[in-house]
């Protein structure tokens, strides 16, 4: 089975505000040390390979895990963050008077993100693109770093939950998320740890 390693990247200190794929959005202190205890928790987990979406935070939240492991990172715009199209850099303040807003809060699965995605078009290309990565590592352990509701609309596909229920479960700041997939089965493995991670 491959094993994936699904990492959310470290905190910014934004709240309150959609930052989606918008650009000069860094960890914050709190972030990066995050992402330096994040990078100790693999050490001894023989990772093969190391993706990251290419949003900053991501790709900042990776750097201490490519040094401690000696992988390069890869990006991937597969498993990067929504697209929020004209909600991004939006309050949630700003949205709450947005009932295309309201409607995505409760039903994302038919809900569309005006000039941007929605939930299941996120879904199909971060599942996609493990269903690639998994044929051509098979046994592989590989980490990629990304982005909360991505994380969860994964997870809820390989769990066989319904993508409407990813509101009910948590993906932290710099925790990871375990699945291993084959041809016959899936298996989640860890959800949100924030601790030690199996091998």
């Amino acid at each position: 089975m491959t094993t994936f390693y699904l990492v959310r990247h470290g905190d910014t200190g934004i709240k309150n505000r959609i930052s989606g794929r918008m650009s000069g959005v860094h960890l914050n202190e709190t972030g990066r040390r995050q992402a330096e205890q994040l990078a100790a928790r693999f050490t001894g987990i023989a990772v093969d390979s190391l993706y990251s979406s290419p949003v900053e935070r991501a790709v900042e939240t990776a750097q201490p895990i490519a040094q401690r492991l000696n992988l390069t990172i890869q990006t991937a715009e597969a498993v990067s963050e929504i697209d929020y199209g004209e909600w991004t850099g939006k309050s949630f303040d700003e949205l709450s008077v947005d009932s295309r807003w309201q409607s995505f809060n409760v039903f994302r699965s038919g809900a569309q993100i005006p000039g941007g995605e929605n939930i299941l078009q996120v879904q199909r290309r971060f599942v996609g693109w493990m269903e690639e990565v998994r044929r051509d590592q098979t046994d592989g352990r590989i980490v990629v770093v990304s982005h909360q509701d991505p994380i969860k609309a994964v997870v809820t596909y390989y769990a066989d939950i319904h993508i409407d229920m990813f509101c009910r479960f948590d993906i932290s700041n710099a925790s990871v998320t375990v699945l291993r997939v084959d041809d016959r089965d899936a298996s989640l493995i860890t959800l949100n740890n924030v601790d030690a991670l199996p091998i």
